[in-house]
């Protein structure tokens, strides 16, 4: 399925911080990161315009980074002496595999708050008071009219649905 170039924009403003981090580590150089980071852009734009399929967008960006840095660093050879590319394929290795573990965390989030609103609306005030709000239970149990006994147990059983819940939906989708 190929993604719109709307959901490829989403993907590289959502990943943006992580890709300027990436350039930086290796430009080490806040205004020559910020032109490979534009040009990263650029050309992103360009190739959503051309619809050239974009599988995983935040891999895609780096890779056209690590060129732009690869390039930066030939151009730059005389002033700062020998520098080693496989450096930079270690840190894109690095990059690439925290992909996965941000992909399993986002898939987490989602899941939890579809499984909040599944919630009655009681349950949702209740957490909401304590961890939106981040008020102490005992306030809650005095919002509530309740022992702070009783909040707590509400409490532990709501994180227990909604662990369950979570692990239930990742499962569902294949997600481990």
């Amino acid at each position: 399925m190929n993604k719109s170039g709307k959901n490829i924009l989403s993907e590289f403003l959502s990943d943006r911080y992580r890709l300027m981090a990436f350039i930086r580590a290796m430009v080490r150089d806040n205004q020559v990161a910020e032109d490979i980071f534009q040009e990263v852009w650029l050309r992103l734009d360009d190739t959503i315009k051309r619809e050239v399929e974009i599988v995983n967008t935040a891999s895609w960006c780096r890779g056209v980074a690590k060129n732009l840095i690869l390039h930066h660093w030939r151009d730059q050879k005389r002033v700062q002496g020998r520098v080693d590319p496989e450096l930079l394929n270690l840190v894109a290795v690095a990059f690439e595999e925290q992909d996965a573990v941000q992909e399993y965390w986002r898939a987490r989030e989602n899941a939890l708050r579809d499984c909040i609103q599944k919630l009655p609306e009681h349950s949702i005030e209740i957490l909401s008071l304590k961890y939106r709000r981040d008020l102490p239970i005992a306030t809650v149990a005095a919002r509530l009219n309740k022992t702070i006994g009783a909040v707590t147990k509400l409490l532990s059983r709501l994180r227990q649905k909604l662990r369950d819940c979570v692990t239930e939906t990742l499962q569902t989708e294949g997600i481990s």
